[in-house]
């Protein structure tokens, strides 16, 4: 299969689905000797998993059989992400809730300001996590920490 009838056939999956080109964009380009489809989600009540099973069922990468590496050409790779604009009202929401606030619970999440062990802390050293693990993720600042959260809960969902 061609790059352009993987993307004709992801588009033909979203659209049995009941998905359009204004809920959920699929582009595909080359490069090098390989090919990467791009998926990108403008709704964000279209779920993530779905999107995701729907597109890498046409990810193709070939692999050493000893080392497992990437062999070189003839690869398609496929990608899966919400754009920016679908997150934006989420991301909005949950900003005005936690305001000037350095510790926020919501929807089984955790958003803090916290030290590390050392004692030291930055001025936008956020965290965030999940209540049920105890992974806990590090970001850039207040805003990265909340659209990583909200990434993150959108993608629970199908």
């Amino acid at each position: 299969m061609t790059r352009n009838e993987k993307t004709a056939a992801i588009r033909a999956g979203l659209k049995k689905r009941g998905w359009t080109s204004r809920q959920v964009s699929v582009r595909g380009r080359p490069c090098t000797y390989s090919s990467s489809i791009d998926v990108v989600i403008k709704d964000a009540r279209v779920p993530l998993k779905v999107v995701e099973r729907i597109a890498n069922e046409h990810e193709h990468v070939r692999r050493c059989e000893f080392s497992g590496d990437i062999l070189g050409g003839g690869n398609t790779y496929v990608s899966v992400e919400y754009a920016s604009e679908a997150l934006e009202p989420y991301v909005e929401a949950v900003m005005a809730k936690l305001g000037d606030a350095e510790y926020l619970e919501t929807c089984g999440y955790v958003i803090s300001k916290e030290t590390n062990g050392n004692g030291f802390q930055g001025p936008d050293e956020w965290w965030y996590s999940r209540k049920t693990e105890h992974t806990v993720h590090r970001a850039w600042n207040k805003e990265c920490a909340v659209r990583a959260m909200v990434r993150d809960l959108l993608s629970l969902g199908e």
